[in-house]
């Protein structure tokens, strides 16, 4: 992986993988205990995929109090909690973090998407890096985005924006055109949240040899729970 300008920074928000906390709409069919389980292994895939990226690495975690870092993260990547009322807020700190270190442009994504190529990213990064636009994202198509980039810091992109509904999209896009901002979409993807999704990633798993090089974690955890 290469870029064609500065080496940018990426930004991985995550919550610790604990049992009852995380991934709960795949509850049932799987025990909490199992969710926690996938939820360590798409964080471990993640942070091994996006360590192979150029430039700064950043780490934004809800519940740092139990988070070890010693224990997930390589010795290069920044650290440190997640700070704001709701998800929005959260979001434009972990963006805000790399821009007040000089780091642009910056680009956040989770650890529910264990197969989303780096070519998406690498895409969104040098769009931004041309300055061919000051927001990239990439869709998912549930009326979401499951990364988001910036070229250099933008105050109120996220306000008033209706996460987590099939309206997020849309609504950043909207608040980026009234700032006079110029957006670039990347081809879409998908995140994890219902087994139906745990299902087409399952599916995607089998037939798909990049995927389970980019999700080794996830397939091992996936081939071990095998109904």
């Amino acid at each position: 992986m290469s870029f064609l300008y500065t080496p940018p920074a990426v930004v991985l928000m995550t919550k610790v993988p604990r049992a009852g906390e995380v991934k709960t709409r795949l509850v049932p069919p799987l025990t909490p205990q199992m969710a926690a389980e996938l939820a360590s292994c798409f964080l471990q895939d993640r942070i091994a995929a996006l360590s192979c990226l150029p430039g700064m690495h950043y780490c934004a975690v809800a519940g740092m109090d139990a988070f070890d870092r010693q224990n997930w993260l390589p010795d290069e990547w920044r650290c440190f909690a997640q700070r704001g009322g709701g998800l929005g807020a959260r979001m434009n700190h972990a963006l805000g973090l790399p821009c007040r270190d000089g780091r642009t442009p910056v680009l956040l994504t989770g650890t529910d998407l264990p197969t989303l190529p780096l070519e998406y990213i690498e895409d969104a990064l040098n769009v931004l890096g041309a300055g061919k636009a000051d927001v990239a994202l990439t869709p998912t198509a549930d009326g979401g985005f499951c990364a988001v980039g910036l070229r250099t810091p933008c105050p109120g992109l996220m306000h008033s924006v209706q996460f987590s509904t099939t309206h997020a999209l849309a609504g950043i896009l909207r608040n980026a055109e009234n700032l006079g901002l110029r957006s670039y979409l990347t081809p879409a993807w998908y995140d994890i949240d219902t087994p139906a999704d745990l299902m087409r990633l399952r599916q995607e798993l089998c037939a798909s040899a990049s995927a389970r090089r980019l999700a080794q974690h996830t397939w091992n955890w996936i081939c071990s729970n095998a109904a």
